[in-house]
């Protein structure tokens, strides 16, 4: 028998083997093919019984009131093609009327993003090639940040930001660690070029994988029908959204001026 010294030494470990031992088990659930769904209910039921935190928020107001009334057209003169829809069109014919449809119009597309998020994190576990703990641990860290929050109706597309970084970093590293076709990455980028303005800080990164991609795969790749698409479907929104980001870039910079 050991020392008491030696018992409360060994105590973190058993607790460690323990807690790992739960983990498996839960992560067992989340199996290649129910998986995804499971994920995607837990992730959507998860954010719709957290509070809306973003009522404070002046821009989320004008926006719900759009949903609402359509009373501020005009703070939708910055918004790029994919924002517009997702928060305007789309939403305007479930939430018109009163304030608590268009809430919970916005709170039930960020729910269903959250789900999309929730499977997204799976799918990065898996293109790192870690299951197990390791794996529940790795979507883990994915899934639950403070970003969340960004999920339950805020009506901006901070949230499908979220989504689209997540998507990037998982397709990018099965391009590159599996041998994954890089039309999804590709896709994936042209999404964010017609989201918000903010994505032009996402290309260095989209420039890099796209650099190392075909380094590893050389000139025999072009033959493939996705890797048209994945170069093509991003270059093509960077060119037709560059005068519109540009444009909102200098309002933005103007109105922030001290001489305005």
């Amino acid at each position: 028998m050991g020392t008491v010294g030696d018992r409360c030494a060994g105590a973190p470990a058993s607790v460690a083997r323990r807690l790992t031992a739960v983990v498996e088990r839960w992560s067992q659930s989340f199996a290649p093919r129910s998986g995804a769904l499971k994920a995607f209910v837990l992730g959507a039921l998860l954010v719709s019984v957290m509070p809306d935190r973003t009522w404070f928020v002046g821009d989320f107001i004008l926006r719900q009131s759009n949903v609402e009334a359509r009373y501020f057209p005009g703070i939708y003169l910055g918004a790029l093609p994919l924002d517009r829809f997702l928060h305007l069109t789309l939403l305007w014919p479930l939430g018109a009327g009163s304030e608590v449809a268009a809430n919970t119009a916005a709170r039930a597309l960020g729910a269903i993003e959250a789900g999309l998020l929730a499977i997204l994190a799976l799918r990065f576990a898996g293109a790192l090639r870690v299951g197990g703990a390791l794996g529940a641990l790795a979507a883990g860290i994915v899934f639950f940040g403070g970003y969340l929050t960004m999920f339950t109706g805020l009506g901006k597309p901070a949230s499908e930001l979220c989504l689209v970084v997540v998507a990037l970093a998982t397709f990018g590293i099965a391009a590159l660690e599996r041998d994954a076709s890089l039309a999804p990455f590709g896709l994936t980028m042209a999404i964010a070029l017609a989201l918000h303005r903010s994505s032009v800080i996402l290309i260095p990164a989209a420039l890099l994988i796209g650099w190392r991609w075909f380094a590893l795969h050389g000139r025999a790749t072009w033959r493939r029908p996705g890797t048209w698409l994945a170069v093509l479907a991003p270059a093509l929104l960077a060119i037709v959204m560059a005068p519109r980001i540009a444009s909102v870039a200098s309002l933005r910079l103007v109105a922030s001026s001290p001489d305005t």
